[in-house]
């Protein structure tokens, strides 16, 4: 539900600043290009969820594209649009966190947390950047499948007992190594990827990123087809990609070959909706 009505608001204001095409190493916001007079638009009170895992779709394509250089151009770009449309602040700062992941050792000590700081005031000066920052990472957590285990409460001191009552019991320690173990489902995960027909298919099991190309590419493809493009024509297409994917072996190969026919079919549903009905 919040999901469809932040689309809807998005494209009823003509917010284009997740649109990007899965090949780009920057944010493109288009409002923000085609803005003339340099009115900052205030960030929501609260984070919102949508943009936060739109930021981990967006983290996941940039990085299998164009490596750690590609999410230093895109947080760096999309810092630039948040200086006039503060609403991406929740997109900005999640993508910047998720980039920081890759990318820690190539920044010194405090220039992330300050460049993250300075994201918050520019978008919402007066708010706590701290409390913002730290709603964000809870949300990064969600989007990814990264809950923290929770660690019980302290219990509260007993009273003391008569002096005939047995000695309390000891409470047993805390084991936090084994309540950080994986789950039975995430264990097996490997078993069920090994069982997969193709080395393609296996590698798309195993990756979350490549399993969020293959969405994108999904999408794209019904787009065009929405679009009017000639249905033997894209099936044609698909059908050829589809024997490359097949053969692939590589993360990489298979990477690129997701981010060309996703590109591809985007370009068809783009001259299909420019070329009037015969």
């Amino acid at each position: 539900m919040i999901a469809g009505v932040v689309l809807a608001a998005a494209v009823a204001g003509g917010v284009g600043w997740w649109l990007s095409s899965p090949s780009k190493t920057y944010f493109d916001n288009p409002e923000v290009r085609s803005a003339t007079a340099e009115v900052v638009r205030a960030a929501s009170p609260a984070a919102d969820p949508e943009q936060v895992r739109r930021a981990y779709e967006e983290f996941g394509l940039v990085y299998a594209n164009s490596g750690v250089d590609g999410l230093a151009r895109f947080t760096e770009s999309c810092a630039q649009s948040l200086q006039a449309d503060g609403r991406i602040l929740d997109f900005c700062l999640a993508f910047d966190m998720f980039a920081g992941t890759v990318a820690q050792a190539a920044e010194p000590p405090g220039k992330a947390e300050a460049r993250r700081i300075a994201l918050v005031q520019a978008a919402l000066p007066g708010a706590d950047p701290d409390a913002r920052i730290a709603e964000v990472q809870r949300l990064m957590r969600q989007a990814s499948g990264m809950q923290t285990a929770s660690v019980p409460e302290t219990p509260a001191p007993a009273v003391a007992a008569p002096s005939t009552a047995p000695a309390p019991a000891k409470a047993a320690p805390i084991r936090l190594a084994k309540a950080a173990a994986p789950p039975p489902k995430a264990r097996s995960a490997g078993g069920a990827c090994r069982l997969q027909p193709t080395p393609a298919d296996r590698l798309l099991c195993a990756n979350p990123t490549l399993k969020i190309q293959e969405r994108r590419m999904k999408d794209a493809y019904e787009r065009a087809l929405a679009a009017g493009a000639d249905p033997l024509v894209i099936d044609r297409g698909q059908a050829e990609w589809r024997a490359m994917r097949n053969a692939a072996d590589t993360r990489a190969e298979l990477a690129d070959l997701y981010a060309r026919r996703t590109r591809e079919l985007s370009e068809a549903a783009e001259t299909a909706a420019r070329t009037p009905p015969s």
